[in-house]
C-alpha cells in the first residue's frame, strides 16, 4: 500500500467522512443504515482516534466541535488525522484495516 502524501490525506479524508456520517446520523439511525457490526467498527476508529489527539489540547477541542458540528469542522479534523497518519505508519495501517472491515461488514 502506498503510504506517501497523497495516499495519507486520501485515508484520512475517507476516515473523517466515514466519522462525519456516524456523528450526523447519531448512534441508532447509522446502525438501522449500516448494520451493527459496521457501527462497532465505527466506535472504535472513533475510540482509537480520541486517544491519539487527546495529548494536545488544540486537537481535544476540534474533536469536540466536531461531535457538535460535523460538517463545518471536517476538512480541518481531515488535516490533523493525516499529520497523525503521516507520523505513525502503525495508525495509518490500523486505520485501513478498520476501513477494510468496516466496508465488509456494511457490504459495500
Amino acid at each position: 500500500m502506498d503510504n506517501g502524501p497523497e495516499s495519507q490525506l486520501a485515508s484520512a479524508r475517507r476516515i473523517v467522512d466515514l466519522l462525519v456520517a456516524r456523528v450526523s446520523q447519531g448512534v441508532a439511525a447509522f446502525e438501522a443504515e449500516h448494520g451493527s457490526e459496521a457501527l462497532q467498527v465505527v466506535e472504535e476508529i472513533m475510540a482509537a482516534l480520541m486517544g491519539q489527539l487527546e495529548g494536545n489540547l488544540g486537537h481535544v477541542v476540534l474533536w469536540e466541535q466536531f461531535l457538535r458540528t460535523p460538517n463545518e469542522v471536517s476538512e480541518a479534523l481531515v488535516g490533523v488525522v493525516e499529520v497523525l497518519f503521516c507520523r505513525s505508519t502503525v495508525l495509518s495501517a490500523w486505520m485501513d484495516n478498520a476501513w477494510m472491515r468496516y466496508r465488509a461488514c456494511a457490504g459495500e
